[in-house]
């Protein structure tokens, strides 16, 4: 996606947050344990003064279309003319187009009343010993319980209006109690002698709905008196609106049909199972050695669900075109895909349940090294091999229309490697303290307490996918492969095959520790960041593919033409 309007402007509480937590632990001993005792509860309030994407955003598959708009704004006409509703794209398959369409690919603009606030209050209690079975082992038992009161629907976006009739999911208070997270360690030293120790954990963590989710979720139910936003076409068809000519907006009067959030009745806390298990020897004067294995279960993760979508009744067929087979599809390849064309209930677009259905798998090796008891030099260097997979994680802090690959169906293409997954990794840092002299206090100020500490770590490069941009067909509802928007990558290509360059990075820092007076001390540095001067990338151009060339004679069908760069 290319240039964006400022919609995040003028914001005067995007949310003024206001926290308030009481806790307390108790502390008891007897014989051989070590108990603890404790809770604490935290109280959230959030307002804010903003309507979301109100100044409009217009989003371009490349920068041609948007200079083409930028070169037309104000006029009647637009070089990209008179195709039906899918992106143009940057080949010359548009020329001798007539007409008035403009060259984004989707528009987005909010509506509504930029005032609202939400509270919730959390409660947690636990208990833990630590026992001292042996002197050899060592078990820590605990359980801890976690509650979230979520806030009640409010009536004023609940309750039928004109132009509003509200459906009975948007009175949906769930309220999730079973968060019970029992905790297990040990620590065993299997000779007695202190340098060969085995130690090992598992424990059931629970999360939260974000007050961000619950904000959206609650205000966004489709009344007027609440805030809701919509995607606009180029051009209108079926239940899609056209969007205004660059750089235009809706005005407020004219506000088209508008999308809803509700929270699922089962609404689960997400929630983690983490478990692992580490052998740790000494191998010399308090040097370390260490492997471990480390696992983590994600499960009822909060995910978006566009409800709204009628079932699939008809395909579209994508044509492949790339002269050169440069891409990751061969040119001339024909896809015949189920797509979404009609909704459910037409008093709104997307109707999204906020649900916890997304489960992620965690599963690592890691070796270290390290030692931090010798005089002239401490170090620590470890690897860690990992793979994490998911069934299509995010970590918004918002809502989204739809975040499943297809909303009425399975969630089998989803799983993928996680958006985190991080194959290789090693990290390390050496602080070397150079040699003292005694020979005289002149000698002594110039050469003595040097230090050297040198930091590195490589990995391997974060995860993309091969993403597509706009419309399916001119008949599709919404963007990706199959129009039911939220997911642009490629159901054929899969999710996250890609990868970024690795990144490496070392910092090295020289100081000195200059004494005044055997009361004040003061400390000179000379720092050098990434001194291999290694270029980390931390963003690529992932659009593979460009919907265009339908038209309204053909609506299910569409050309998607390869862009160069992925």
């Amino acid at each position: 996606m290319f240039p964006r309007s400022r919609y995040y402007s003028y914001r005067k509480a995007l949310p003024d947050e206001r926290k308030w937590q009481v806790g307390d632990v108790l502390h008891y001993s007897r014989g051989n344990h070590n108990f603890s005792f404790g809770g604490d509860v935290v109280h959230n309030y959030d307002l804010i003064n903003n309507t979301y994407e109100s100044n409009g955003d217009f989003v371009y598959s490349n920068l041609g279309n948007y200079f083409n708009d930028l070169l037309n704004k104000g006029k009647a006409n637009s070089t990209c003319g008179s195709q039906t509703g899918a992106n143009p794209t940057p080949t010359g398959s548009q020329t001798g187009w007539t007409g008035t369409l403009p060259c984004y690919g989707s528009f987005y603009q909010g509506f509504g009343n930029p005032l609202f606030a939400v509270s919730t209050l959390d409660y947690s209690i636990f208990a833990q010993d630590n026992w001292k079975v042996s002197p050899r082992l060592t078990l820590e038992l605990g359980v801890r319980y976690d509650y979230e009161f979520l806030p009640s629907p409010v009536s004023s976006l609940t309750s039928a209006t004109p132009g509003f009739t509200p459906y009975p999911q948007l009175n949906n208070h769930p309220s999730d109690k079973n968060n019970i997270g029992p905790r297990v360690g040990f620590s065993y030293d299997v000779y007695g002698d202190g340098k060969t120790v085995v130690r090992g954990g598992y424990g059931m963590f629970y999360g939260r709905i974000t007050n961000g989710v619950l904000l959206n979720t609650l205000l966004n139910t489709g009344s007027p008196n609440g805030q809701f936003t919509t995607t606009f076409k180029p051009a209108a068809s079926g239940s899609t609106p056209a969007g205004p000519l660059f750089p235009n907006i809706v005005g407020t009067g004219s506000a088209p049909t508008p999308s809803s959030y509700f929270l699922a009745s089962n609404l689960q806390n997400p929630m983690v199972h983490e478990f692992d298990l580490i052998l740790q020897q000494q191998v010399g004067k308090g040097t370390v050695a260490s492997v471990s294995y480390l696992g983590a279960l994600g499960k009822e993760l909060t995910n978006f669900v566009n409800t709204n979508l009628a079932p699939s009744t008809s395909n579209a067929t994508i044509t492949i075109s790339d002269p050169n087979n440069a891409g990751p599809l061969p040119n001339g390849a024909v896809y015949v895909v189920p797509q979404y064309t009609a909704y459910v209930n037409k008093s709104f677009t997307n109707i999204t349940e906020v649900i916890g259905n997304v489960n992620s798998n965690y599963n690592a090796v890691a070796f270290e090294v390290q030692n931090r008891s010798l005089k002239s030099i401490q170090f620590d260097v470890n690897y860690v091999w990992s793979h994490a997979l998911d069934y299509n994680q995010n970590a918004t802090t918002t809502d989204a229309s739809n975040g499943q690959y297809d909303p009425d169906g399975s969630q089998a293409k989803d799983y993928g490697n996680s958006n985190y997954n991080v194959p290789d990794r090693v990290t390390g840092y050496v602080l070397y303290n150079f040699p003292n002299t005694k020979r005289g206090d002149w000698m002594k100020y110039l050469v003595n307490d040097w230090a050297i500490d040198s930091a590195f770590q490589a990995q391997s490069g974060l995860p993309y996918s091969a993403t597509l941009s706009s419309y399916p067909s001119y008949a599709a509802l919404n963007s990706s492969w199959n129009g039911a928007g939220g997911t642009s990558w490629i159901p054929v290509i899969g999710r996250n095959t890609y990868k970024y360059p690795r990144d490496i990075v070392q910092d090295v820092r020289l100081q000195k520790q200059i004494s005044f007076t055997d009361r004040y001390k003061g400390e000179a540095r000379l720092d050098l960041y990434n001194v291999y001067n290694h270029q980390n990338v931390t963003g690529v151009q992932n659009t593979a593919y460009v919907f265009g060339g339908t038209s309204s004679g053909t609506p299910n069908v569409s050309t998607a033409t390869f862009q160069n760069g992925i």
